[in-house]
């Protein structure tokens, strides 16, 4: 059974009891609680804030396994945790010392720096200190914990557009021959001119939007000139196909 942070389930004395007993009565023998979902937790750590919709001082993974292996035959309980999403959009976090705040630098971001991902703030899996804090997270958990299992959820980015942390490229260039550096910053320079073109078209042709009403930002009014289109064979062209 899977019981995510969205919903009720650990969050509270009462909520463990029920959730035991459902489990029970459902036959489930393994019980996949999320335990961390953007840098809040439902456990105690010594990295991230206790979740604020959490009963105060409330250690909800270990009381769903104190409930859970309590049971004849035993419920396992494995630990899930979000890696990847940081925090929401919407509002900020409400600790000063979250790690949103303290390390901005850890955060994804797309090849124009844009930070703000399909599920808000992000952090990018190529900088080796994000490596490193992600480990000590599920660490934390293992050892402190007698859970059945880890699960790794979201190890992935939120499209093949995010990924650019400046530390995360820099440690990708430095991993190319001279030879590849120069082909891959070469393709960059063309991407940037091929966008700073397109969005010169658009500008250029809202006339055209306004005389046909019904034209999309994605007609053939809108599109660059042919002579800046990638070729098919160019990696270079899905990502055009898309704009």
């Amino acid at each position: 059974m899977w019981v995510d942070a969205f919903h009720e389930g650990i969050k509270s004395p009462i909520q463990v009891r029920e959730l035991i007993q459902r489990a029970k009565r459902a036959g489930v023998n393994a019980l996949f609680i999320q335990v961390r979902s953007r840098a809040q937790t439902y456990h105690n750590s010594a990295y991230e804030h206790r979740a604020l919709d959490a009963f105060p001082f409330f250690d909800g993974l270990a009381a769903v396994i104190r409930e859970a292996h309590a049971c004849d035959p035993p419920i396992q309980v494995h630990a899930w945790l979000n890696a990847h999403p940081l925090w929401s959009e919407s509002a900020p976090p409400v600790w000063e010392d979250h790690i949103l705040y303290r390390r901005p630098d850890w955060l994804t971001q797309d090849p124009h720096g844009n930070r703000g991902t399909p599920v808000g703030y992000a952090l990018d899996f190529g900088h080796p200190e994000v490596q490193d804090y992600l480990t000590r997270l599920y660490l934390e958990v293992v050892r402190k914990y007698d859970v059945d299992g880890i699960h790794f959820d979201f190890i992935r980015f939120g499209g093949a557009e995010w990924g650019y942390n400046e530390v995360s490229v820099a440690r990708f260039l430095s991993s190319l021959s001279a030879e590849q550096r120069a082909g891959v910053l070469a393709r960059a320079e063309r991407a940037s001119l091929l966008t700073q073109e397109t969005t010169r078209g658009n500008r250029n042709n809202s006339s055209t939007h306004e005389v046909f009403p019904g034209a999309s930002r994605a007609s053939g009014a809108t599109k660059p000139h042919p002579a800046s289109v990638p070729t098919p064979d160019d990696p270079l062209f899905s990502d055009w196909r898309r704009k």
